[in-house]
């Protein structure tokens, strides 16, 4: 079937008619849907529990490097800077 030629609203209505069929769930019949992490899940949960509650900025550092730079103290280490740039770039192969 080339849906190019077949109008959007028969295209729809192609499969919106199988899913007609389905029957009302049954109410009081089935218990309620529950997740349990495993053994190895858990410590991959806390971790990410513990990444959604630290804040994204460091104010602590932005307002130390800030009064660096203002001061004219901040100094970059060109050496550190190449090498981080090459493993970050190595990481992405």
């Amino acid at each position: 079937m080339k849906i190019a030629s077949v109008p959007l609203s028969a295209q729809v209505n192609a499969y919106g008619k199988t899913g007609r069929k389905a029957s009302a769930p049954r109410v009081g019949s089935q218990a309620p849907d529950m997740v349990e992490l495993s053994q190895n899940a858990r410590p991959l949960d806390e971790f990410l529990r513990a990444a959604q509650s630290t804040p994204d900025v460091r104010m602590e550092r932005v307002t130390m490097l800030r009064q660096q730079i203002e001061a004219g103290t901040y100094r970059v280490e060109g050496r550190a800077v190449a090498e981080k740039l090459l493993v970050h770039a190595a990481a992405r192969l």
